[in-house]
């Protein structure tokens, strides 16, 4: 639910996506930069992406493309914790209404998702992927 959502947002952005004077970053005007980390999961690591959408399988033989994150001018927004996310997410209900952009976006949130080590997320994580 979008209260979920703006729950998370606050407790997310409370943890490093504010400027150093405290206020919120313009997260619509900044600039893509390098990130060794990344990619964070990729389809070998992740299998609740298709076959058919398998970038380096099928034609995409360098992961530079992959490797940038969007930063807002004068603020840095903190990755994904999946910990806190879930924790935050608990109990709550999170749709993707839309296409298959909605459900690319799904997916993607799925993959980052099971980096987290856990009895439950095997079945969490199928009940999303049949959504």
């Amino acid at each position: 639910t979008l209260s979920a959502w703006l729950s998370y947002s606050s407790f997310s952005t409370s943890s490093g996506g504010r400027k150093a004077d405290g206020e919120a970053c313009d997260i619509f005007r900044g600039e893509w930069v390098p990130d060794p980390d990344a990619p964070y999961y990729t389809n070998d690591t992740c299998s609740f992406i298709h076959e058919h959408y398998d970038c380096m399988k099928y034609g995409k033989l360098d992961l530079g493309f992959v490797q940038w994150r969007w930063r807002p001018d004068g603020c840095d927004l903190p990755r994904l914790d999946p910990l806190r996310f879930l924790s935050a997410m608990r109990g709550k209900t999170l749709a993707f209404i839309g296409d298959s952009l909605a459900k690319n976006h799904m997916n993607s949130l799925i993959c980052l998702l099971t980096r987290v080590k856990s009895k439950k997320r095997a079945g969490f994580a199928t009940v999303l992927a049949s959504i």
